[in-house]
């Protein structure tokens, strides 16, 4: 039997990258692509429960892209979001 799941609607914390072409919502994979793929992984946004938490990614990412030296401003920042789940 499959158990029905109740929907969900929750503020979370997400990373937006900002380049020269529109600013977009990072996914799991740029998290895939730093720390490695992880059993069950939903396909969605790159999302954390606090503030802290995103803003250490963020601080991290940033950190290694300023190291790495290339032409193009490539950064990431926090932002609130809002996962709602419902069943269709």
């Amino acid at each position: 039997m499959t158990r029905i799941r109740q929907p969900w609607d929750r503020l979370l914390w997400g990373v937006v990258l900002h380049s020269q072409a529109d600013p977009m919502l990072l996914s799991a994979l740029w998290h895939e692509a730093e720390f490695g793929e992880y059993e069950g992984e939903p396909s969605r946004a790159l999302l954390f429960c606090t503030r802290a938490q995103v803003r250490a990614w963020c601080k991290k990412w940033n950190a290694k892209e300023t190291a790495y030296g290339t032409s193009v401003r490539w950064r990431v920042s926090p932002v609130r979001v809002r996962e709602t789940v419902r069943k269709l």
